[in-house]
């Protein structure tokens, strides 16, 4: 969008001096603007200065509104808007749409081009129902208008006053830094009925902020405003849970901020990074140990109390072991961004944290933030610290984003982004989309500490499940899998349920350089990530493996962590999916992955760390029995699978040839292998033959099919 900056590109001395004097003209009067809302010493009783005029006729009518409601509907598409009305500059100009949503959330759109400025899922902005002028004033300024010139703000409901001309060049002002077309810069037209519908037949020129690389939307519009629609982090519903923190009174939100991004690492990156007297729980019962994400028996737990931290008052006063209180001491009220990017240099300094910190303003601390700042370190996984600038129209607010969001504007080719943010307030103020517009400045940080699972806790739960201690921070998870260099190497398996919009990332650990093929199995499309422990991606797959499953074939180096991200391919799949993990040789896809095809008898040689992989389709049903021999006496195993089953393989016994999945190593060695199962014709299976200990022991086998007697 066009910032106040871009006023400097005109090329005549005269024009420019002209502009110059207006911009600064713009500023003086934003910040006598800014100062009167948010000053608590106005006078709630200066009627002398509000007198009454007649209002000028620029706002539209019913009719008008619920006539732009098709167009609206084509940006939320599914969702339909359960009320739409004009939001107003404090200049009294219909300049904003406000919608909201069928089964909760709202849109705030600009009324001259239906620019999608401000979303959220969950509930609604603070109007009042009755209130007969709603203003809005950028992100978290939301006003009524009582009178000629006296103003309520609707979350402290403080009254103020400002002046005709105050107001008059503040709306000009934020429409200065959100309008697109160049005439506009220094003569804007007023926005009225016959205005904004003139604007709406014009197309509108190209953004000149630096765009990045955005997800390919399939749709000109934004589809689906929920969870899953846009670009995340990998670990977002940490944001979504909305983790206990600070109250948020608008001057302390760099506090909350901090707080809530410092979290998130500590939770994930470090355990080292906040110490246990900040965290939530007591120790001394089990139910006050399940709050605590060091204590609690499940690892992954993911509640607002193991998620967050301790301490809601500014001033500490609710706690003494206030971590909210101690954040506000390195990054205190209305802190500016050295301010804020000091404080927590300071606090991950105290715990001696390995971490890189940086920050990045708009061109001149003028115009937004160039995005790819924000979306480089989000595709990378990392949250960033955005800041709404006042001048911009913002609220000078900090916020957590840890998302984005493109979408096109309707009837053109022009593509919009924004941010979805964590507020900094409750939970109906999580997955809020804001413009990028609004965002002057940003805040990056990179925890530098690569976790080490050794350290296996046991079982919990029912589900048979495993916790895993990184031996250096002692953060837990169980999503490890360690594939050792001796006999259970050859085989590795997990099966996981999926909701819509979620995912399942493993840590995988090997003490062997080899090289792994990764491969998941069931009936629904699937995607695999590897990424490292700094979450750079290193391969991805979609439908290299059976069917529409996924498959990776990668090196892995000895005694490193890497990453494996499991998904359906649509964020709003779900059910099974069964992840199988062999060291092989290296392979690209499905067909190349797998040797000779449909072969009754075939001889093969196995080297270390290596399983062979065929594939059988037999055109009769019935028992079919796989026997492998190896003629240097070696011990052998099979695995025979169905690739559309998403079950676990269990070890054959001689009488459950009906399971989907079945694998038997029991003979010993200078014994052939012999396994039956039942098979369905014209139905294709997959075989893994490999050696007991493939790590060790290298040489020929064969493999033979044959009716079972």
């Amino acid at each position: 969008m066009k910032k106040i900056f871009l006023l400097f590109r005109k090329e005549k001395a005269g024009i420019f001096l002209v502009t110059l004097c207006i911009l600064f003209s713009l500023l003086f009067n934003l910040t006598v603007f800014a100062a009167d809302i948010h000053h608590s010493d106005i006078d709630n009783e200066k009627t002398d200065c509000c007198e009454h005029e007649e209002k000028v006729d620029q706002k539209e009518t019913k009719d008008d509104v619920c006539a732009k409601r098709s167009t609206v509907n084509d940006i939320i598409k599914d969702i339909t808007p359960d009320s739409c009305e004009y939001l107003y500059s404090i200049d009294g100009s219909s300049d904003y749409i406000y919608a909201e949503l069928d089964g909760g959330g709202y849109a705030v759109f600009l009324s001259q081009t239906l620019e999608l400025l401000e979303y959220s899922p969950r509930g609604t902005l603070p109007y009042p129902k009755d209130a007969q002028e709603k203003c809005y004033c950028g992100p978290g300024i939301y006003l009524i208008k009582q009178g000629t010139e006296r103003f309520v703000d609707t979350r402290s409901m403080k009254e103020f006053c400002i002046s005709k001309a105050v107001a008059i060049e503040n709306s000009d002002s934020i429409r200065y830094a959100i309008s697109k077309k160049e005439d506009h810069c220094i003569n804007p037209a007023p926005f009225t009925v016959d205005a904004v519908k003139e604007m709406q037949s014009h197309l509108k020129e190209s953004d000149s902020s630096p765009k990045g690389n955005g997800p390919s939307l399939s749709s000109p519009y934004i589809t689906d405003l929920d969870v899953g629609s846009g670009t995340y982090i990998n670990n977002y519903m940490y944001f979504v849970t909305n983790p206990q923190h600070g109250y948020n009174d608008a001057k302390v939100c760099g506090a909350v901020a901090t707080q809530l991004l410092l979290g998130y690492h500590n939770y994930y990156s470090d355990r080292r990074i906040i110490q246990n007297q900040y965290l939530n729980g007591s120790y001394t019962t089990q139910e006050e140990k399940e709050k605590n994400p060091n204590y609690c028996t499940d690892p992954m737990s993911m509640t607002t109390y193991t998620l967050g931290t301790r301490g809601f008052e500014a001033d500490g006063s609710d706690d003494p072991n206030s971590y909210f209180y101690k954040v506000i001491g390195k990054v205190p009220a209305s802190a500016s961004l050295s301010k804020l990017k000091k404080g927590i240099k300071n606090l991950l300094n105290e715990n001696d944290i390995s971490y890189s910190v940086d920050t990045h303003v708009g061109l001149l601390g003028l115009g937004a933030v160039n995005p790819s700042y924000v979306r480089d370190e989000i595709d990378q996984g990392r949250p960033v610290i955005v800041g709404m600038s006042r001048l911009l129209g913002g609220t000078n607010h900090w916020v957590v984003a840890y998302g984005y969001q493109d979408y096109t504007y309707p009837s053109t080719n022009e593509t919009y982004s924004g941010y979805i943010v964590h507020w900094g307030g409750g939970s109906d103020r999580v997955n809020v989309w804001i413009n990028k517009s609004w965002c002057d400045c940003c805040l990056t940080l990179n925890i530098n500490h690569e976790h080490s699972h050794t350290v296996n806790l046991g079982a919990y739960g029912s589900n048979g499940d495993f916790s895993y201690l990184c031996t250096v921070c002692n953060h837990r998870t169980n999503k490890v899998i360690y594939i050792s260099g001796n006999a259970d190497s050859k085989f590795t398996e997990r099966a996981m349920t999926l909701q819509k919009n979620t995912y399942q990332e493993y840590y995988i650990r090997t003490p062997l350089g080899r090289n792994m093929v990764f491969q998941t199995f069931g009936p629904g499309d699937t995607e695999l990530y590897l990424y490292d422990s700094n979450m750079n991606l290193l391969a991805q797959d979609d439908n290299d493996g059976y069917l529409n499953n996924a498959l990776i074939s990668y090196e892995l180096a000895a005694n490193t962590t890497y990453i494996l991200r499991v998904r359906f391919w649509s964020h709003y799949a779900s059910g099974r999916i069964r992840l199988v993990i062999i060291p092989t040789y290296h392979h690209d896809h499905y067909e190349s992955a797998y040797g000779p095809y449909n072969i009754t008898s075939v001889s093969w040689s196995l080297y270390y760390d290596r399983v062979a992989m065929f594939r059988y389709k037999f055109t009769t049903a019935g028992n079919k029995l796989f026997t492998m021999t190896s003629s240097d006496n070696l011990d052998t195993c099979i695995y025979v699978l169905d690739p559309t089953s998403t079950a676990m393989t269990v070890r054959y016994n001689g009488t459950n040839q009906n399971a989907d999945n079945l694998y038997v190593d029991n003979a010993g060695p200078a014994q052939p292998e012999n396994l039956t199962k039942t098979v369905q014709a014209n139905k294709e299976y997959v075989v893994f033959l490999a050696f007991y200990d493939p790590h060790t022991v290298t040489g020929p086998f064969t493999i033979t099919t044959s009716n079972a007697p």
